[in-house]
């Protein structure tokens, strides 16, 4: 939605997209989620790099400036009964957890979809925090399970994708390239979430995370010697 706004649209159509937008930042207003606010606001930055707009550059600037402001107060800070932050204190926790499962099982993990049950064989620090729980960053939670070679192969794919659909990107002109841009923005949005989030094991998001990836590597097998033009 954010890159069609920008581009040779008739006035009803950009009015229709731009309540679509602000209706999508409403919506992301009330999961009161710093990971998401983070992922929402990194993919927005990229693909204004990416499209060169320094309109967007600016607007977004400003919303950097506002944003400790109009968000919620627990969106900026997750506090806990002793008015402390809580949730980047449990999440070093998780994530140190996972550190110490991948140590001491660096090639094979241990064991698909078996992470909450095993951690206790690894866990040296025996923490009363957040007992049980995933390990909210995707990544570290693949390599706890299936170790670091399986790790390095997913991310050896989701960079194949994501350069497939830059250079998909670069080809491509007028509505085209605004839906490609937004489609390998909103990915990499999806991966950056993946890191604070469980993301990549829950089902909904992690289909739509192949989705988005087949669709990425499906343009960038066009013909590479034709330009891309709006179907």
């Amino acid at each position: 939605i954010f890159s069609l706004i920008t581009g040779n649209l008739t006035s009803a159509k950009k009015i229709c997209l731009l309540a679509g937008f602000f209706l999508s930042i409403f919506l992301l207003y009330k999961t009161h989620s710093r990971g998401a606010w983070l992922s929402s606001y990194t993919s927005w930055l990229i693909y204004a790099f990416f499209a060169k707009n320094k309109k967007i550059l600016l607007v977004l600037f400003f919303i950097a400036l506002a944003a400790p402001f109009v968000l919620p107060k627990d969106a900026v800070v997750h506090v806990n009964l002793e008015r402390k932050e809580q949730s980047l204190a449990e999440r070093y926790r998780l994530w140190e957890r996972a550190t110490q499962v991948i140590t001491q099982e660096p090639f094979f993990g241990c064991g698909i979809n078996t992470y909450t049950k095993n951690y206790q064989k690894f866990d040296s620090v025996k923490s009363w925090r957040v007992p049980d729980y995933y390990v909210h960053n995707g990544y570290l939670q693949l390599a706890a399970e299936t170790g670091l070679i399986a790790l390095g192969l997913f991310l050896t794919l989701l960079w194949i994708g994501i350069r497939s659909g830059y250079f998909a990107f670069q080809r491509a002109v007028d509505r085209t390239r605004l839906l490609i841009g937004a489609l390998l923005t909103g990915f990499i949005a999806l991966l950056i979430q993946a890191s604070f989030d469980t993301t990549l094991h829950n089902l909904q998001s992690a289909v739509l995370i192949w989705f988005f990836l087949g669709i990425l590597f499906a343009v960038g097998n066009l013909n590479r010697s034709e330009t891309l033009n709006a179907a």
